[in-house]
């Protein structure tokens, strides 16, 4: 595993190797949703990746939150319940509340390639933070 992507925790701190410890990164992912079982697809990619995020907030409507139900007992989730409904209210509040130093914002129906956190965090770890990287392309 390439460095920053692999925890190793010893057996005395943890009594036994969890495989999902050993791939976290410090990242916080928000995630806006209704729920429903779009959120299994996304969640199972999530956290099959190369890499996992230490944790993944879905800010949910209080009216909507029995809907995210299909995934509140995966150990990386918090249900996040917002008195009211809308994406970016939704962000915003998941965003005041992530606990981690990198925080990634999806929506709830997205699914990445395996690798992606893992290039995004050894890319921000190698570049440093805030700068923005791409093609250069002019206006026509």
């Amino acid at each position: 595993m390439a460095p920053g992507c692999l925890k190793v925790y010893s057996e005395h701190e943890v009594g036994i190797k969890d495989p999902v410890k050993e791939r976290e990164l410090p990242i916080s992912v928000v995630i806006a949703t209704l729920g429903g079982d779009v959120l299994k697809t996304t969640i199972s990619h999530i956290n099959q990746g190369d890499c996992v995020p230490s944790e993944i907030l879905l800010c949910i409507p209080e009216t909507e939150a029995a809907h995210a139900d299909c995934v509140a007992s995966v150990g990386n989730i918090l249900i996040i319940k917002t008195s009211c409904r809308g994406q970016v209210v939704q962000r915003m509040v998941g965003l005041g509340m992530a606990a981690y130093p990198y925080v990634m914002q999806l929506d709830d129906d997205v699914i990445l390639p395996s690798d992606t956190l893992k290039v995004l965090y050894e890319t921000l770890l190698a570049k440093g933070a805030g700068k923005t990287y791409g093609e250069k392309t002019s206006a026509s």
